[in-house]
């Protein structure tokens, strides 16, 4: 992400500015994607972001905040409440001076007891969900919104007040999102960001790689070590994102969803995909490594293989390709063909 060249105190004004406009009641699916697109501008605006979410959290009603037993429950005498700040607040007749956002934000801090709010939360424990490799599963979060995990996926959630967060560790998964303009939906794959708005998209994290690609909606990968804006993709239903964990750059292609997701269904495409790749991805659903010979590393393959067994993989790789599929106990090699007779 880049380094931004506008002033911090005006970074911090806007900043403050999207968040009352993103917590209102006639936020629109635009207000958040353009959202996305101006925090995506540099650390210095997902920071400044942040910090006016927090503070603007910190003046809501404490009646929100999970007490901590050590903390005393406030009561009508010891609390400010903020609408009787806002109506002390009311500009004069006298011209306005504009002064920073954090200033004023941390002039309506609630407190109770003389003890700031923050101290009386606790951080949201995350909910871990994993898969063994040939294994799926599907799961219902608390805002409505669906994950399937695929093979040997590791993934975290944590659902707080002002945020749906997602890591993806390991693996790969497929969601559909329920929109709610006061939660952002939020899902990291190494260093890479993912902000999504009311969408269904497919995220694998392997082999250094992180792939997006959406079939509905739309969704901003913001990888972070890039350096430079244009990097900053927003992706529309059939788009792609391909991302170097190491480098952080993105490839951007299209692609047919339907292909993408088919694991969903029991199996999985390939389309003029080097044996090599295929080799590869398929050892996420199997507990021996697929291992391809030197002699047969240029092979492409265009075909569609069951993942429901090692047995049919093995099966349908010598039928779709001109290869010998040898098996040991440490791996699968696959190994050249050099004759016309089919492998058996």
């Amino acid at each position: 992400m880049s380094q931004s060249h506008t002033p911090a105190t005006e970074i911090e004004d806007e900043a403050l500015a999207w968040v009352l406009r993103v917590h209102g009641d006639e936020v629109r699916d635009a207000d958040i994607e353009a959202l996305t697109l101006w925090q995506a501008q540099s650390d210095a605006h997902l920071a400044a972001y942040d910090r006016a979410e927090r503070l603007w959290l910190l003046t809501s009603p404490i009646s929100d905040v999970e007490p901590r037993p050590d903390v005393p429950n406030p009561t009508a005498e010891n609390v400010i409440k903020f609408s009787d700040f806002t109506r002390r607040s009311q500009p004069s007749k006298a011209p306005a001076i504009k002064t920073s956002w954090v200033a004023a934000a941390a002039a309506c801090l609630v407190l109770a007891l003389g003890v700031p709010v923050y101290l009386t939360t606790r951080p949201v424990k995350p909910e871990i969900y994993e898969t063994q490799r040939g294994e799926t599963r599907w799961v219902s979060l608390k805002d409505g919104s669906r994950v399937h995990l695929n093979s040997d996926t590791r993934l975290s959630v944590r659902m707080a007040r002002n945020e749906r967060r997602l890591t993806l560790e390991k693996g790969e998964l497929a969601l559909t999102v329920v929109h709610d303009a006061n939660k952002p939906f939020r899902v990291e794959a190494g260093q890479t960001a993912l902000w999504d708005v009311g969408t269904e998209f497919n995220v694998l994290r392997h082999a250094g790689r992180v792939s997006v690609t959406v079939k509905s909606g739309a969704v901003s990968v913001t990888p972070a070590t890039a350096k430079v804006m244009d990097l900053n993709t927003v992706l529309r239903p059939g788009d792609q994102a391909v991302v170097d964990e190491a480098s952080g750059h993105i490839r951007r292609q299209t692609v047919d969803p339907a292909q993408v997701l088919a694991w969903q269904d029991g199996h999985v495409v390939y389309v003029d995909r080097p044996l090599t790749e295929v080799a590869e991805d398929l050892g996420r659903y199997f507990d021996r490594p697929l291992k391809v010979d030197k002699g047969a590393e240029k092979i492409r393959l265009t075909a569609v293989l069951p993942i429901d067994s090692e047995a049919s993989v093995v099966s349908r790789l010598q039928a779709f390709a001109p290869i010998r599929v040898r098996v040991a106990k440490d791996a699968l090699y696959l190994e050249p063909r050099h004759d016309d007779r089919p492998a058996r």
